[in-house]
């Protein structure tokens, strides 16, 4: 990634001492009202919203831009702050380890630190909630009854919808402009025909050389910048797989914005972020290509990816998370149940009565057998009564996988590689025949990777019952 040419762009803007005051009566106890997604004075009524911060075009960035907001953060820094309040002159302290907004005890004005702070722990925007806490109750709790069956009885008993909190959570959005040359050879399947008494498949294709050249631009890849985010005791794919969000309606930061909500503090530099940008980088180049590759029906096995990253822009944001948080005492770990903020997706997880499920998938199975017992007596052992044993004993597993899925998403995630919002241009666009190849066994080229996300762990199983066993709960989850 390019790292010359770094430089840090002032984001506080023209608010006065980090404050919005009302443009109408210059009042300072405004206060975001989320019923209409904007700021409102009370003594005037005056309704407005915050600033938008100006931006260069992404296709012309070069070099590194980060925002005021995005700079390292000092762990050195003292976090017990003086700030003096603009309307009364009080001295007031703040620890910004808890908050880094506060009312002024005498004369109620808002105390804003956007100047004080100087270690990034103030973002360089928000996005306000759109989605009321009302609304989002309701998802919530719809969410939950259509689980409650295989639900941890302690979770359904302590179950209460008021602990729904408003959290803003810290996260780098990162713009990119990158060049991206791209060689390796594709597939287009010409005919499909059964061998052996229509037992085996076999397949013909057409062999191209693939060549694209071609720039890429990438608007507010985003990342969560919290290290509780990214620890193991806690379902935080839930909190991930909420997203995108519509950044490009972020403002100015601006503390009032956070009066009833709480907020986290950032705690990741972005030298610790860089090479997952990289990965993902590449990633999003990657599968944006596949749109202009559609009629390689076999798929591409690319042989050389080469992004030049020819700029990045560096941004912190609050954005806007309902969350419902369970902590499983049994199990040590945290359940989220987390509906975002602006467009209402959401991603939940549930604790699962483990013993419930094991006593019925338990019972499911032994029903099978006894059912499969029977079938045998009445037909000759062969290939026939060996596909309907197979299709007999696993249910249990298939119900047992599904309710995983169902309570805890535990596959649920950003899909940042396609919803990240991308402008590609073309510039060289080669498709050269090669060859001809016939009675191929595999359905996809052999060394297929332009579908891989390099940027996620994933387990892959090829035992066949355990993609069958996928495949059926896939089906039933779309239901």
């Amino acid at each position: 990634m390019n790292e010359n040419n770094e430089r840090i762009i002032e984001t506080k803007g023209n608010l006065k001492n980090g404050q919005q005051f009302c443009p109408n009566c210059g009042a300072t106890e405004t206060y975001f009202d989320t019923s209409i997604g904007k700021l409102f004075c009370p003594y005037c009524e005056a309704i407005f919203e915050g600033e938008i911060v100006e931006e260069s075009e992404t296709g012309i960035l070069e070099g590194t831009i980060i925002g005021s907001g995005a700079i390292n953060i000092n762990e050195d820094f003292n976090n017990i702050v003086t700030v003096r309040c603009n309307g009364c002159g009080a001295e007031i302290m703040i620890d910004t380890n808890e908050t880094t907004q506060k009312r002024c005890h005498w004369c109620r004005g808002i105390l804003s630190i956007n100047e004080r702070i100087e270690n990034g722990a103030v973002p360089d925007k928000i996005l306000p909630f759109k989605i009321t806490k009302e609304e989002a109750k309701k998802e919530i709790d719809k969410f939950v009854k259509s689980r409650t069956f295989f639900a941890l009885p302690r979770f359904k008993k302590e179950y209460k919808l008021e602990n729904v909190m408003g959290v803003y959570l810290p996260y780098m959005l990162v713009d990119v402009n990158a060049n991206c040359d791209f060689e390796g050879v594709g597939e287009q399947q010409t005919r499909i025909y059964w061998v052996n008494d229509g037992k085996e498949s076999r397949y013909d294709a057409n062999v191209y050389k693939i060549k694209r050249l071609f720039n890429i631009t990438i608007d507010d890849l985003t990342v969560e910048t919290s290290k509780d985010k990214k620890t193991k005791d806690k379902t935080n794919n839930i909190i991930n797989a909420i997203m995108p969000f519509d950044t490009e309606n972020c403002i100015r930061f601006e503390s009032r914005y956070l009066i009833g909500f709480t907020s986290e503090k950032r705690n990741i530099n972005i030298d610790d972020l860089k090479r997952q940008i990289e990965i993902q980088i590449k990633d999003i180049s990657r599968h944006s290509l596949n749109k202009n590759l559609k009629n390689y029906d076999r798929g591409i096995k690319w042989e050389k990816e080469n992004v030049n990253v020819i700029g990045t822009r560096w941004m912190t944001a609050y954005l806007p998370v309902w969350i419902y948080s369970y902590y499983d005492r049994t199990r040590k770990q945290i359940h989220y149940i987390a509906v975002n903020g602006r467009t209402k997706e959401l991603k939940g997880s549930v604790p699962i009565n483990s013993l419930k499920l094991y006593i019925i998938t338990g019972i499911i199975e032994i029903l099978s057998i006894y059912l499969l017992n029977i079938i045998i007596n009445f037909i000759e052992l062969n290939l026939l009564s060996a596909f309907i044993a197979f299709f007999l004993l696993t249910p249990a597993l298939i119900l047992y996988e599904f309710i995983k899925r169902k309570y805890r998403n535990i596959e649920a995630r950003h899909t940042f590689e396609t919803e990240t919002k991308t402008n590609t241009t073309i510039f060289i666009n080669e498709n050269t025949f090669i060859t001809e190849r016939r009675g191929m066994r595999n359905e996809k080229i052999k060394g297929q990777n332009n579908t891989r996300i390099d940027a996620e762990i994933i387990n892959k199983d090829n035992n066949f019952i355990d993609r069958y066993i996928n495949r059926m709960v896939d089906k039933l989850s779309n239901k």
